[in-house]
């Protein structure tokens, strides 16, 4: 289990914007999807993983896009004047990302 968490954060810190964001959208859908099933009694091993492995994902993932969105601004604040004003250049990356 251990190996296939340290896979998970090998594969998406290689992933870009745009593709986190797709597969992290993917991953809530899927688990809104298994959250649905409903079981009389215990809940079968295999679900119980394959929702705990999404969940890892969607944490994964939404650490991955922070990384991202924050050396987009580190990018853009190291090309500005010294008089660079921090929430002008949030609204501008919310504007390309959103």
């Amino acid at each position: 289990m251990e190996n296939l968490r340290y896979l998970r954060i090998a594969e998406i810190s290689k992933y870009d914007l745009d593709y986190a964001n797709e597969s992290l959208s993917f991953a809530k859908e899927k688990l809104a999807q298994l959250n649905n099933i409903k079981y009389e009694g215990n809940i079968p091993r295999e679900l119980f993983l394959e929702i705990h492995l999404i969940a890892d994902d969607i944490y994964l993932l939404n650490k991955r896009i922070g990384e991202l969105l924050d050396k987009q601004l580190d990018d853009y604040h190291a090309n500005m004047p010294d008089d660079w004003n921090k929430q002008q250049a949030c609204n501008r990356l919310r504007g390309l990302v959103g």
